[in-house]
């Protein structure tokens, strides 16, 4: 360059350089000050007058725009010369050093993200660095980060500030695919995908008035692939004019998305341990660490409330200081072993607590190991399920037993026919089957109450077990029916002499609570082989005979004559009526809401089949099913129930519409040997339903038969289709805790049964509070059938169950009603006053007296107020077996409430319940207007014993 003229001489190397053509290439110093990079320019002039001024070699590092557009990385060596014009001139030798400069800047891009991750620095400031660092060593790089969704399916913005707003949103939910764009492309195909020219590109015909818009010509795109091979997302760059990629470009689009890779697993593993840390300290479950020498060197806070010992206590400890004296030598010696053989154990162990207080956990103990195999340390984790184990208990009784009287159940009733019959095979005898009635048992019931009444069960049941011998059954089948089976007799007459001193020994006077009874009873036998059929039907002729007893006159017994039996074929009939009417399309489902009462949350329906019968109208279920049962003509119903359940869900869902439909299976229908076939074949015909949101609910009011049976069906179902399953009418005659241990159901729904006495029998308030707790330690979801009233609702939510479905919320309704219901359906203020509510145990047992207290008081005062003319339904108005009494025996026992503030409301209970007696005495024996002027008494004291409740201080419903 001519130091005095400006004027620059270059070699023909140099344009090629600078994408320059040479005699395309303008060598001016004006040219030079406006193509070299703004932030260098003052530092080359600086350097030209250093080197002019100075005469001393110099030397710099700048950039310099290319013909192309882009800036490049030169190194220019300068000196001064003296040439024969007399000139100084300045020559410079210039290397390209943009290969040096990329990577300096790749590598200080790789510092700069690993600095910002040991910071903890946001991911999305980290892709941003990431992207800026790379637009700054690209040629006129403008890139994007694509996140792709847990479902595989589709990208989402990760970051892309060079891009304009509209084209990201554009972008936003790219659904992946061949073919569909550049980065759509590469991530389903798991490779980079290169496209020169935008324009021409078959991948971008669908979007080229996007990339015209947003002035993009080129779009190369690298997939983000984690150590797994499995793909995050992609990285891309975008030109504004058509351009190849060079090797050094394929580096830097690969290095970027290498990096963004290690961005995402780092912060994934430091959020994977924050999760883990405060899963450690909020556990339900108590975990301890210990060392290869078995010291404990962690535990955390509900090790600590378990078991009594703090952290302090427990810290270099054997975990020995939990043993307990209820295990041998040998039970630890083989817990060790498979420790050792297997690096695991689990199983139910005996240990104490701090205070000597013994309790059963559940313990999983596990080993750490180095990846050279090397035992550094050893995780237990275990949780006290005594309460369970004791509910548990309670229930295998429930499971085989009545809970009133103690009587085998229905289960154990088939069980002992079936020994009873193989024996009559092979001895020769007989077997009697005898249904037993009680006679106008219903109005003792609702005279005396249901505490009279259930009294008077239990003492049926050991008069009927005093007559016969120990290897004869009793069996109570529900409500005032009982089953009795009478083996190794030689003729009808033996067992006539037992019933005979059956009713003679029921006919005897009954005292309780004070009161004489009597009652009679009706009886009804069949013969076993004379009648050789199943239990079921062997106890439906039994009853047949038992009602022509009671037709003639009741307190007697008869036995089922074959001859003139008219069951059989009256039987036959309907069962034909039914598949007619299954053909002429007589039949419909109805619907009934499931809701989450807290929330008023309408989740889900049970499909209900009703029977448009042409002459007797709308029939229920119960008028028709159990004709059918055990048929083809079961399995013919249940199919068209699936068929229509699905239909109508499916129309449900395209129209916005997302809940749960719960369809009724029996035990025999899902034993069908096509059942899946069938199920999937349905399915299929809705490919765009949800199959989730299917659920099979298996009526545990049927018998179930071969448990590992269904329970195979049921996990093919859940596997091969993606249906779930809940055990209906859970706690009827059938139920046992075989069945939730069994079968993997998802929800569990409490009958009805239960549900309607729930607020006046204390039983069945025990019955659904273990059904609760045990849905709770199986890890299943619970709905109460049958909430008919408010009330029930309330007393459910107290107690932990927050899904119901019953009158009180809506009754069955045909399809086409739901959606107008579901908009205007609004939860019982009530209900909603429950959400996000917590109440301690003994907030929640005064909340229970509350409860029971005011709906004791509504249903007295409706009885009282009555129409003589009407059947009044009282209350229970002895305290003894009321609901407040055990209560108060659990609130003692929990020492939940004080003993002086027990003992004063129990004695206004008392008062309550006795002036109760007076007026209800006084309104039976016709002085009805004493007795109503009498309810301000009434309601004064309930008034006060509410007033003891707020003197407790606890939070109460509205």
């Amino acid at each position: 360059m001519d130091i005095e003229s400006g004027e620059i001489w270059v070699g023909d190397e140099y344009p090629i350089i600078l994408d320059y053509a040479p005699n395309d290439f303008s060598p001016n110093l004006s040219t030079l000050q406006k193509e070299v990079h703004p932030d260098d320019i003052e530092q080359l002039l600086k350097m030209l007058n250093e080197c002019a001024e100075t005469g001393n070699t110099t030397e710099m590092e700048f950039r310099r725009r290319t013909h192309s557009g882009y800036w490049l990385w030169l190194h220019a060596v300068a000196e001064v010369v003296d040439m024969e014009d007399s000139h100084k001139h300045v020559i410079g030798v210039i290397t390209d050093i943009s290969r040096r400069k990329h990577t300096e800047i790749l590598d200080l891009a790789r510092i700069s993200v690993l600095e910002q991750l040991v910071n903890n620095e946001p991911l999305a400031e980290i892709f941003n660095s990431i992207i800026q660092m790379i637009e700054k060593t690209s040629r006129g790089a403008l890139c994007s980060i694509l996140l792709l969704d847990e479902q595989r399916k589709r990208l989402h913005l990760g970051a892309a500030p060079s891009l304009p707003d509209f084209f990201n949103d554009a972008v936003e939910g790219l659904e992946i695919g061949n073919g569909v764009g550049t980065c759509g492309s590469a991530a389903f195909l798991k490779k980079r995908v290169i496209v020169e020219n935008i324009s021409s590109h078959p991948n971008w015909e669908p979007y080229i008035e996007l990339a015209k818009k947003a002035d993009l010509q080129a779009c190369w795109s690298e997939p983000i692939i984690d150590r797994h091979g499995d793909v995050l997302g992609t990285f891309a760059i975008y030109h504004t004019r058509p351009t190849a990629p060079t090797k050094q470009d394929l580096e830097v689009i690969n290095f970027a998305a290498r990096l963004v890779m290690l961005a995402m697993e780092k912060t994934e593993t430091d959020d994977r341990l924050r999760l883990l840390s405060r899963v450690f300290e909020k556990a339900d479950e108590g975990i301890m660490v210990t060392d290869q020498e078995a010291r404990i060197v962690d535990i955390n806070p509900k090790f600590s409330d378990i078991t009594g010992f703090t952290r302090q206590e427990a810290l270099g400890q054997n975990p020995s200081i939990l043993k307990s004296d209820k295990h041998d030598t040998h039970f630890y010696r083989e817990l060790l072993r498979n420790l050792k053989d297997h690096g695991s154990w689990r199983g139910e162990i005996w240990n104490r607590k701090k205070d000597g207080e013994p309790y059963i956990a559940q313990l999983n103990i596990s080993s750490i190991r180095t990846p050279a195999g090397e035992t550094t340390h050893y995780v237990g984790i275990f949780s006290d399920i005594t309460q369970l184990k004791h509910q548990q208990q309670a229930l295998e009784t429930m499971a085989y037993h009545d809970v009133l009287t103690q009587l085998p159940n229905r289960v154990l009733l088939t069980d002992r026919f079936h020994q009873a019959t193989a024996r009559c095979n092979r001895t020769g005898t007989l077997l009697a089957i005898c249904f037993l009635d009680l006679d106008n048992f219903k109005q003792i019931n609702d005279r005396y109450g249901h505490s009279v009444g259930d009294q008077m069960l239990i003492q049926v049941s050991e008069r009927i077990l005093h007559c016969i011998r120990d290897e004869d059954t009793a069996s109570r089948l529900g409500g005032d029916e009982f089953a009795i089976l009478i083996g190794d007799i030689h003729s009808i007459d033996e067992c006539r002499d037992v019933l005979s001193r059956i009713h003679r020994k029921i006919c005897e006077p009954f005292h309780i609570e004070g009161h004489e009874l009597t009652v009679t009873a009706s009886s009804g036998i069949t013969m076993y082989p004379d009648d050789q059929v199943d239990i079921d039907t062997l106890l439906r002729h039994a009853d047949q005979a038992m009602y022509r007893v009671k037709l003639g006159g009741k307190n007697s017994f008869d036995l089922f004559n074959q001859n003139d039996d008219q069951y059989l074929i009256e039987t036959h009939n309907q069962r034909r009526h039914i598949e007619i009417a299954l053909r002429k399309k007589q039949f419909e489902l109805y619907y009934q809401p499931k809701i989450n009462m807290s929330t008023g949350e309408v989740w889900g329906l049970e499909a209900l089949i009703r029977w448009n019968h042409p002459e007797k109208g709308l029939l229920l279920p119960f008028h028709f099913l159990p004709v059918i049962a055990g048929t083809s003509v079961e399995i013919d119903i249940g199919h068209w129930v699936i068929e229509q359940a699905l239909k109508q869900l499916d129309a449900w869902h395209r129209a916005g519409i997302k809940v749960d439909v719960g369809i009724n299976v029996s035990a025999f229908h899902l034993l069908s040997p096509d059942f899946e076939e069938e199920l999937a074949k349905r399915i299929n015909r809705y490919p765009h339903l949800d199959t989730r949101y299917v659920q099979l609910e298996i009526l545990e009011s049927t018998d179930f038969g071969n448990l590992e049976a269904i329970n195979n069906i049921i996990e093919q179902c859940r596997s091969n289709l993606g249906v779930s399953f809940a055990l209906d009418d859970f706690g009827t005659g059938f139920s046992s805790l075989a069945h939730l241990r069994n079968l993997n159901a998802d929800n569990v729904k409490i009958d009805c049964s239960f549900v309607i006495h729930l607020m006046s029998s204390p039983d069945d308030f025990r019955i659904v509070d273990g059904v609760i707790r045990l849905a709770e330690a199986f890890d299943r979801n619970v709905v109460a059938e049958g909430v008919e009233s408010v009330w029930e609702g309330q007393m459910l939510l107290l107690m932990g169950c927050d899904n119901a479905q019953g009158d009180a919320i809506a009754p069955p309704m045909p399809a086409s009603d739901f959606p107008q219901w579901k908009a205007h359906f609004k939860p019982y203020p009530e209900w909603a006053a429950f959400h996000e509510r917590t109440l301690n145990q003994r907030e929640t047992m005064i909340e229970l007296f509350r409860l029971s207290l005011n709906h004791w008081g509504a249903k007295f005062e409706k009885a009282l107020l009555s129409a003589p003319s009407e059947d009044a339904e009282w209350p229970v108005i002895e305290q003894q077996h009321s609901h407040f009494s055990a209560w108060s025996k659990r609130c003692r026992k929990d020492n939940l409430i004080t003993l002086e503030a027990l003992a004063k409301i129990d004695g206004d209970q008392k008062k309550l319940y006795s002036l109760a007696n007076e007026i209800r005495t006084q309104c039976e024996t016709g002085d009805i207007e004493r007795a109503r002027a009498r309810l301000p008494e009434i309601q004064m004291l309930i008034q006060e014993i509410q007033h003891q409740f707020n003197e407790l201080q606890v939070f109460t419903c509205p």
